[in-house]
C-alpha cells in the first residue's frame, strides 16, 4: 500500500474515529448553571432528573417575543441547587437551559421596584 492510503486507513480505522461519548443530562445542567452563575462546577450539585416529553421546542419554557417549532420535543427537566439557590434546567441533546418563571403582569411590582426572576419549578 501506499502511504497515503496507509494514512486514510489509520484516520478512518474505529480506534482513531472514536470520540468521547456526550456528557449526559446532568453534566449538562451543572455546566449550564455553573457558566451562568460564573462558579466552579464543583459548587452545584443534581438534585433530580427526570426524562420528559415536552410540548415544543421551548421545552415546557417559553421567552417572550420567541418562536418555536411546534413538536413533541424529548428532553430532560434536571433540578440543580448552587449558590443556595435551585434552578430549573431543561435540557435536549447536547443542549440546557435554565428556565426562569416570568410572573404574569398582573403579579409583577411597580414600576422602580425590581426582583431577581425565580428558578421554575414546576413545568407549563
Amino acid at each position: 500500500m501506499t502511504p497515503a492510503i496507509l494514512a486514510l486507513a489509520a484516520l478512518s480505522s474505529p480506534a482513531r474515529a472514536a470520540e468521547p461519548a456526550p456528557a449526559g443530562p446532568e453534566a449538562i445542567a451543572l455546566r449550564a448553571v455553573s457558566d451562568a452563575l460564573g462558579i466552579a462546577p464543583a459548587g452545584t450539585r443534581v438534585v433530580s432528573t427526570e426524562a420528559r416529553d415536552f410540548p415544543d421546542g421551548s421545552l415546557g419554557c417559553p421567552q417572550p417575543g420567541m418562536a418555536y417549532a411546534q413538536v413533541i420535543t424529548p428532553g430532560y427537566r434536571v433540578l440543580v441547587e448552587a449558590d443556595g439557590r435551585r434552578f430549573d434546567v431543561r435540557v435536549t441533546g447536547n443542549h440546557g437551559r435554565i428556565c426562569y418563571l416570568r410572573k404574569p403582569a398582573a403579579e409583577r411590582r411597580p414600576t422602580g421596584q425590581t426582583a431577581p426572576l425565580e428558578p421554575r419549578d414546576s413545568p407549563r
